[in-house]
């Protein structure tokens, strides 16, 4: 993943594109509401004039998601339609919470944890 800063300073989120269809995110720590959507802001814009997006994202080093980040994240009509999201580094707490956030979205049509990259990878490429 490619980390990112804003004015000089680090980031604790990161949203970077990589051609010909993946979006990449990054989450660390306890990303506020407002964090998380400029996450959302940063997908919008970079998912226009893709066909068939898919999310890769890390949350290695996420320890929470707050409710108001939650709230973010389930709001119906926040995010264009992705094909598919892979998650990579959740921890068995993390993995319960994602999954429960994950069915209740409406935008994204299939989603899968893998302990690495290399499996989110191949599995996002598959048709």
């Amino acid at each position: 993943m490619v980390n990112k800063s804003r004015e000089g300073k680090d980031v604790k989120e990161n949203v970077v594109f990589v051609s010909p269809d993946i979006i990449c995110i990054k989450l660390v720590g306890e990303p506020s509401p407002g964090e998380m959507q400029e996450v959302v802001d940063e997908l919008d814009r970079l998912s226009k004039g893709v066909d068939g997006p898919k999310i890769l994202t890390d949350i290695s080093e996420l320890k929470n998601i707050p409710p108001g980040t939650r709230k973010i994240v389930s709001k119906e009509g926040s995010w264009p339609s992705y094909d598919k999201i892979a998650v990579i580094g959740a921890s068995a707490r993390l993995r319960v919470l994602a999954s429960l956030m994950l069915k209740l979205i409406p935008y994204i049509k299939k989603s899968k944890f893998f302990d690495n990259e290399t499996e989110a990878r191949a599995w996002l490429a598959e048709k």
